[in-house]
């Protein structure tokens, strides 16, 4: 194994095991040294035909991960607290913690979903900061679609759980429409801004307006999901909002990172070798994802009452 071949295995390696990390902590450990030990030599078997067919396992476990990791969390509650979150509001009934701090209750689902969604999204940047290359295309489009699929889930749950499977569709496409709707907008009004460092409040401030103006158009495209007019314009607002405040923490919380926990070096980023990227990168997208979540929540819960 040469030595390229090797930094791909120990960072296709680390990328599954962080998946791993995902499933509840008794299903991994009744199953997880074992399903480690089946994608590692699936990954290796096929490695020796090229990085190509390699790639592809590790390309479908992570298509594969979320509905397992959702199913695994609801199977290991009780069957009260699986109704609780499977029949939500709609159903009548959202278990003892939903009743008592429905706020909260709303938080934390879709800070969940968020969180994990975008989780799986800095994964996708991993593999992608590590290979620099064209294969991966298809693997950065999977994490945008589990970015916005497991966010219309979360909230999907809240506002109406018996068409959660339209929101995480929604959820999905939206998101995905939204980052390829506003990049072209805004690089058409802002031609420069993507390739150059913010120098002033003004290109601070300009910088901003790419996820407000996404966070606008998801929410959008949420509240459309929701089929009550109401919800739009609310959701937009929501949306916008509270993803322009993900990505300031995702930013700030990565200078924290690389000016006193990680340094890089000069001109670059943690080498994969050490495992530092996967912290460096996915710590960000995560807090990015739970805020986004705990802001949007509410926001749903506010919205399913109001046009009730």
């Amino acid at each position: 194994m040469d030595g390229q071949s090797g930094t791909r295995t120990i960072v296709a390696h680390k990328v599954y095991r962080a998946v791993l990390r995902l499933y509840p902590t008794g299903f991994r450990g009744r199953f997880g040294q074992e399903m480690s030990d089946v994608f590692e030599q699936a990954f290796a078997e096929r490695l020796r035909r090229g990085f190509g067919p390699a790639l592809g396992v590790l390309v479908q476990e992570i298509l594969d991960a979320p509905g397992c990791i959702a199913r695994e969390h609801i199977a290991e509650r009780s069957p009260g607290d699986a109704a609780g979150i499977a029949g939500g509001y709609a159903a009548g009934y959202a278990g003892p913690l939903a009743a008592s701090h429905p706020r909260l209750w709303s938080s934390l689902v879709s800070a969940l979903a968020f969180g994990v969604g975008f989780f799986l999204l800095g994964v996708t940047d991993v593999l992608r900061e590590t290979y620099g290359n064209g294969e991966l295309e298809r693997l950065g489009l999977s994490g945008i679609l589990c970015a916005g699929g497991f966010g219309g889930l979360g909230l999907g749950l809240i506002m109406d759980a018996r068409k959660k499977g339209l929101f995480v569709l929604w959820g999905a496409v939206g998101f995905l429409f939204a980052q390829v709707f506003i990049n072209c907008l805004y690089e058409g009004i802002f031609p420069n801004a993507m390739s150059t460092p913010a120098m002033s409040l003004q290109d601070l401030l300009i910088a901003f307006l790419y996820p407000l103006g996404m966070g606008c158009v998801f929410g959008l495209i949420i509240g459309a999901a929701s089929l009550r007019g109401k919800c739009m314009l609310p959701f937009m607002v929501s949306g916008g909002l509270a993803l322009m405040a993900g990505f300031f923490t995702n930013r700030l919380s990565a200078a924290l990172m690389q000016s006193y926990l990680l340094p890089a070096p000069a001109g670059g980023i943690p080498s994969p070798e050490g495992g530092w990227l996967l912290l460096y990168i996915l710590v960000p997208y995560l807090l990015e994802g739970v805020l986004l979540g705990a802001l949007l929540g509410p926001a749903a819960r506010r919205s399913t009452f109001a046009s009730t």
